[in-house]
């Protein structure tokens, strides 16, 4: 990609269609519209870390709902193997443990379930919190990641407010500093240049402030 060429990227969270990075440059050289960019960005970002959040809070509450649960099976299989108890207190423990099961478990209790047949449900219940924990942690993980990308775009939405910069001489920063929240950004523009011109731009850049 030439510095004149930008990809016309249909997303969601991004701006406005752009056709060049010369349209770019000359409808957002002032710091005021760039900041805007960035700040809407950061935005999106935000809202993603707390959509995230949420749901983990929501896994977490399932994964320690079934934990529960399984500790509760146990607990009956337990006193169905130590305790000798009549047809009718066996027949009324295992319908309390079949009352608590998600749908597709109870299914798999027959009325005089073994106390084995109860420790494979128990099993079963805290393989589903594990699994469910596991999801609540990868989206805590995202979420922190996002939370961290809208807080450099909002950064550098002040930066840009303070400063005298312009789209291109903070492309160029953001290359040396390696901001990740607002090279993405860049990128979603179309104005990501990785090719040999590039390269060559950013090395004069540095050479020149050194």
């Amino acid at each position: 990609m030439t510095g004149t060429e930008i990809s016309n990227i249909k997303d969601p969270n991004s701006i406005s269609p752009v056709d060049s990075t010369q349209d770019l440059l000359d409808k957002s050289n002032s710091n005021k519209n760039l900041a805007q960019i960035l700040l809407k960005e950061s935005t999106n970002y935000l809202n993603d870390s707390q959509a995230k959040a949420e749901k983990a809070r929501e896994y977490i509450k399932v994964s320690d709902d079934l934990k529960s649960k399984a500790t509760a099976v146990r607990a009956k299989a337990d006193r169905l193997r130590s305790e000798k108890l009549s047809k009718e207190e066996k027949a009324k423990a295992i319908k309390e443990i079949i009352s608590m099961l998600p749908d597709d478990l109870k299914l798999l209790i027959p009325s005089n379930a073994s106390p084995e047949v109860l420790d494979k449900i128990a099993d079963e219940l805290e393989s589903r919190a594990k699994d469910f924990r596991r999801k609540a942690d990868d989206l805590l993980r995202d979420s922190e990641q996002s939370d961290s990308l809208a807080k450099q775009l909002k950064e550098h939405a002040g930066l840009v407010n303070k400063k005298d910069l312009t789209i291109s001489d903070l492309h160029l920063k953001s290359a040396s500093a390696h901001s990740q929240g607002l090279l993405l950004v860049l990128k979603k523009l179309g104005i990501a240049k990785l090719d040999a011109e590039y390269k060559q731009q950013v090395a004069y850049s540095q050479g020149k402030s050194q």
